[in-house]
């Protein structure tokens, strides 16, 4: 078992933030309301980028359908410039994940070389269709995470609806693609630490009752953890009448976990919000600072303001091509300014992370372990 899975810690803990005092400090001040200029803008931890727009599968609760019409990539030549960039800002990791599926860019491996170069971690997510393509450079990622939403093949086709005709490889299309994942990623555990494998399982009514069942298909696969979260689908309103079941399987789900093995929920706030429960203290009211926490680069170069504003012209900051391949121009511009003093948090009304993050922030949540950081092995620090 690596060092960073010690009892107590987790990936998703918001506690990770408190190794990045330097940043926190002048989000305090932000939030005070400390007059600042462009310049005074800090990078982000953390930068998640879409590789591609498109995607070889359909899920249903996919949020970025409306994207798969037109298939870009991101130019690998203007990312190692973005890298750098990144890198001397203070960015200390990137995210592939987003819009589409990373594993489909040609140059995926050259990218990571390029971030590792650079000295930045990094970590992708992905739906594991084509995991072979990066087993030769899985090493230079700091974790992998599947996303699997299923424990058979017959609610993986239900709810992926995974389409053979834009399969390219002929293995693909071949195997039946649950099973292929599966295999995948049984492969993936011969040339990997376990713990840096993870199993991502999306909660949705068409799939809640194989919550246990995928927590002993993800232990016997090899993976170090499942996190558990539940979709975003109308605030909660599909999981309706299926909380009692859900909650239930989750608690089933911790008799699998060991010192190779963890089971692991998203923020408390999430499930909360997504049950319509009151969180009381985590309302967070103001300007999102905790937006700063973390960038987002879109498949065509766009910057938008958070996570959840890809492809949404209105909290658009800028264009990595039209500034020549410098992230520093867009995130520290006036736009940016103006966004971050206009936009207020409270107009979200979805269930986001720069929340759980301030709330943090206002809290003062330091616990025991962050009290003790050279003790201290949280996992992934640097992914917020």
């Amino acid at each position: 078992m690596l060092a960073h899975y010690k009892k107590n810690s987790s990936p998703f803990d918001t506690s990770k933030l408190f190794f990045h005092e330097d940043i926190l400090e002048r989000i305090r001040n932000l939030i005070k309301g400390d007059y600042f200029e462009p310049k005074d803008i800090p990078f982000p931890i953390c930068v998640e980028v879409d590789l591609v727009s498109g995607c070889n599968q359909g899920c249903r609760w996919c949020q970025f359908k409306s994207w798969r019409k037109k298939n870009v990539f991101i130019a690998a030549e203007f990312l190692k410039s973005i890298f750098k960039d990144l890198r001397f800002g203070g960015t200390k990791a990137i995210e592939l994940v987003g819009g589409g599926e990373p594993t489909l860019h040609p140059k995926i491996k050259e990218i990571v070389k390029s971030a590792t170069k650079s000295g930045l971690e990094i970590g992708l997510i992905t739906n594991g269709l084509l995991l072979p393509r990066i087993f030769s450079i899985a090493n230079k990622l700091k974790y992998i995470r599947i996303s699997l939403d299923a424990a058979t093949s017959e609610t993986y086709q239900r709810t992926h609806y995974y389409f053979k005709n834009q399969a390219k490889e002929k293995k693909t299309q071949i195997i039946e693609p649950f099973l292929l994942i599966k295999e995948n990623i049984k492969q993936l555990t011969k040339l990997i630490d376990r713990q840096k494998i993870g199993i991502a399982f999306l909660v949705t009514p068409w799939n809640y009752q194989e919550i246990e069942s995928a927590t002993k298909l993800a232990k016997e696969l090899g993976a170090g953890y499942i996190v558990f979260r539940p979709a975003n689908l109308r605030k909660g309103r599909h999981l309706k009448g299926c909380w009692e079941v859900i909650e239930k399987s989750l608690g089933a789900a911790q008799k699998y976990m060991n010192r190779n093995f963890r089971v692991f929920r998203s923020t408390a706030s999430r499930w909360n919000l997504a049950r319509f429960k009151k969180i009381g203290k985590s309302r967070f009211v103001g300007p999102c600072f905790g937006s700063l926490l973390f960038g987002v680069i879109e498949a065509n170069g766009n910057i938008p303001f958070c996570n959840i504003f890809r492809d949404n012209k209105k909290y658009r900051l800028g264009n990595i091509y039209d500034s020549q391949g410098s992230f520093k121009s867009v995130w520290q511009s006036v736009r940016h300014k103006r966004l971050l003093e206009r936009h207020n948090i409270e107009r979200c009304g979805t269930i986001c992370k720069a929340k759980d993050y301030l709330l943090a922030i206002k809290q003062q949540k330091k616990n025991s372990l962050i009290k003790n950081k050279d003790k201290c092995d949280l996992a992934h620090v640097n992914f917020v």
